[in-house]
């Protein structure tokens, strides 16, 4: 089967697919009912949601302004609910052939009548990042530990939180089986010197470059979170292979007092930077309820949070 009929048969699928989902979405939903479909002309690929009842005024300029947010992986994941429908043609081949066929894709919203209310381009830099992306490994010398790596834009990141044990550095909840799984929390001070040779902890700046090779502050969160392990639906799409895991963070002190926090719900790292007003350190955090990356300023020596390595520039 060639790419053009293959990319076209997994798009008959999916509004298959879609049509069956959107009929059991509507009914359930306290939304007006909508069909949304794929279709293909040419190098032109469009997402095409149309509203099957008359909308008011105001629910119109909502619609066309809601189509401005939608973004590769919003439309990747309509064909995920087909995967977990039990259909296996969400796969890296389709992403492949239909990245390899540079086509362009659109978002379209339409009224029950075929008013056009928005035709807004999406890039499809997002869909293909993987394309872009080349993972690695490093060991580290100092206790044989081995690490997965992944090349983002021009950056080089560990693909895994670090688990080098220093002073002042733990595990959640005091449970070494946790290091296993997330790493260390490390406090700043120890974080400071924590990376192998040929590695650092990255700046405010190197984690905002990172942002923005994912699409920006708004998206990384998005782009860069787990596919599994956060609260309340709040996976993200780990378009990237980053695999940031929502480990929690230790607030501040370990005098027994203090409990661990909010694993399941954030994802905390450090930067070596210093606001320079307060002095306090920054670190970077992702959340289970939204899409963004945000960096947020920490006031206590004894906060302890995540280490990601960055190589150094060559």
């Amino acid at each position: 089967m060639d790419s053009e009929t293959y990319i076209k048969t997994v798009l008959e699928i999916s509004n298959e697919k879609l049509a069956k989902f959107m009929k059991k979405a509507n009914k359930k939903s306290g939304d007006k009912p909508a069909s949304v479909s794929f279709i293909l002309e040419g190098k032109r690929l469009t997402y095409k949601v149309k509203w099957l009842e008359d909308l008011t005024e105001e629910e119109a300029d909502k619609k066309e302004m809601d189509a401005t947010y939608v973004t590769p992986t919003s439309i990747f994941a309509s064909w995920q609910l087909i995967a977990n429908a039990g259909e296996d043609i969400v796969t890296d081949v389709f992403k492949e052939k239909l990245c390899a066929a540079n086509v362009k894709l659109f978002a379209v919203t339409e009224t029950k009548d075929g008013k056009v209310l928005a035709d807004v381009p999406i890039p499809m830099d997002l869909f293909c990042m993987n394309k872009h992306i080349e993972k690695g490994n490093l060991q580290d010398s100092r206790d044989g530990h081995s690490y997965e790596t992944v090349q983002i834009g021009s950056q080089v990141w560990m693909a895994e939180n670090l688990n080098f044990k220093t002073e002042n550095s733990f595990c959640y909840n005091n449970n070494d089986q946790k290091c296993n799984v997330y790493g260390r929390l490390y406090t700043w001070d120890a974080a400071m010197s924590s990376c192998p040779s040929g590695w650092h902890l990255p700046t405010e700046e190197e984690w905002g470059s990172l942002f923005l090779s994912v699409g920006g502050w708004g998206l990384a969160g998005r782009i860069l979170k787990s596919r599994k392990g956060w609260d309340d639906y709040g996976n993200g799409s780990d378009t990237t292979g980053f695999n940031a895991l929502p480990a929690g963070y230790m607030p501040n002190g370990m005098d027994g007092q203090v409990p661990f926090s909010f694993e399941g719900e954030m994802a905390w790292f450090w930067s070596s930077s210093i606001q320079e007003t307060s002095k306090w350190k920054i670190g970077m955090s992702f959340h289970f309820s939204n899409e963004k990356a945000q960096a947020q300023s920490l006031t206590h020596d004894d906060v302890a949070l995540y280490v990601r390595c960055v190589k150094d520039a060559e």
